[in-house]
């Protein structure tokens, strides 16, 4: 007869279940279009797939942190609001790097990795999931429960390490016949690598050099020259020409 049944409208609550490696996504990697994008793609919107991870590149500096968050979504692409799943993240590429996770017990699991060695890395990002076990292993109450890592979708992510912002003068390399010696009056160069603290050399100028020419001691001349002129000619990638032009020595 239509009547309502007592207690009604019940409230039911839908939690997320277990996280699903083809709707998990990873925030921080990319620019602002690029996560828009991926937003988009993440609530379905745009009518199908509008977002290639795979084709984007980020960049990171050499030495500095490079941040970024894992974020756990349900085979229907709901983002969980519970941590609990276990991430992995391995960053391969020119040279070792450091990687940190944590679980913020929000379905949110922020990351971020370390090199000194600038290059091309990928960033894998896999989610660890259980072997599935058949009714015979399910009955055995002492069976060991396996586990394998699944990559997520669009994994690996490609991150362009940049070297260091700051020169390091003790790892700049010099090259050149103007060291080897120079006539007087001539004019000789050689050539200035810069490099970051690590050793990576560096592809954008802005570093200032001064370059200061003195006699040495053991120089068998009486008079008071030795002391010489430098230009240097920056080229805006890093690299730079010297030159000198020798002075007088009586």
């Amino acid at each position: 007869n239509n009547q309502i049944v007592k207690g009604s409208p019940f409230v039911v609550h839908c939690v997320s279940v277990a996280a699903h490696s083809g709707a998990c996504t990873v925030l921080g990697l990319f620019d602002a279009k690029k996560q828009q994008q991926q937003q988009q793609h993440q609530r379905g919107g745009g009518g199908g797939r509008v977002f290639d991870p795979s084709s984007a590149v980020a960049s990171a500096v050499a030495g500095k942190k490079k941040h970024f968050t894992v974020r756990a979504c349900d085979r229907h692409g709901h983002i969980k609001a519970a941590g609990g799943d276990h991430f992995v993240v391995d960053v391969v590429g020119e040279g070792e790097a450091a990687v940190n996770i944590t679980d913020s017990g929000d379905g949110s699991y922020p990351c971020w990795f370390t090199t000194p060695s600038a290059g091309q890395y990928a960033v894998h990002v896999y989610l660890v999931v259980p072997v599935p076990q058949t009714i015979q292993q399910q009955q055995q109450h002492n069976h060991h429960q396996e586990h394998h890592r699944v990559e997520i979708d669009g994994s690996p992510f490609r991150v362009g390490v940049k070297p260091g912002s700051s020169s390091s003068s003790r790892d700049c390399l010099v090259t050149g016949p103007g060291l080897a010696g120079c006539r007087c009056g001539a004019t000789a160069t050689f050539h200035l690598q810069a490099k970051d603290g690590f050793g990576n050399f560096k592809t954008v100028g802005g570093d200032t050099f001064a370059l200061e020419l003195k006699l040495p001691a053991s120089f068998g001349g009486t008079g008071g020259g030795g002391a010489g002129v430098g230009k240097r000619v920056g080229q805006g990638t890093g690299q730079g020409t010297l030159q000198h032009t020798g002075g007088e020595v009586q």
